[in-house]
């Protein structure tokens, strides 16, 4: 079998190496197209993960105020101010306490903000957390167990 090689010189010297301008260009196109989609892709994943940190953060400051009434025998109750929960003692003002600060973008609201009492009880009340697309909720029951709903898209 005889393989015909076509000799270097032949071939004209701008067509031998390199990339021309136009696919350079059509590449760089392709990459900023798939860039555009994936980053409005990932700004729901941000989003949806700072919800869930927020949510979190919450259960959190529940369990502590549940721990707290159990151990110093007082009642705990929870406060909620703009993006901030507050663990308030009974008998003692709300700027003593300890607080957990949520994303600013979150709105934290109650039906019944809760409470716990010395004696491991409480008085039910749901959390609401909602970001501009995504909500959740966090319910307390009168016997202290806290759950968190699905995060649900609005």
């Amino acid at each position: 079998m005889i393989l015909w090689v076509c000799p270097r010189k032949s071939i004209p010297k701008r067509f031998s190496s390199g990339f021309s301008l136009l696919e350079i260009f059509v590449v760089l196109a392709m990459i900023g197209v798939v860039l555009s989609t994936t980053f409005v892709t990932f700004e729901g994943v941000i989003e949806r993960w700072n919800l869930n940190i927020a949510t979190d953060q919450v259960v959190q400051t529940l369990k502590h105020a549940q721990f707290l009434a159990l151990t110093q025998r007082r009642s705990h109750k929870i406060v909620g101010i703009g993006a901030q929960l507050w663990i308030k003692r009974q008998g003692e003002p709300l700027e003593e306490t300890s607080w957990a600060s949520l994303a600013a973008n979150l709105v934290v609201t109650s039906n019944r903000w809760p409470s716990f009492s010395p004696y491991g009880f409480a008085n039910a009340g749901t959390i609401f957390l909602e970001s501009p697309h995504y909500s959740t909720q966090i319910k307390v029951s009168t016997i202290g167990s806290i759950r968190q709903t699905d995060i649900q898209l609005k």
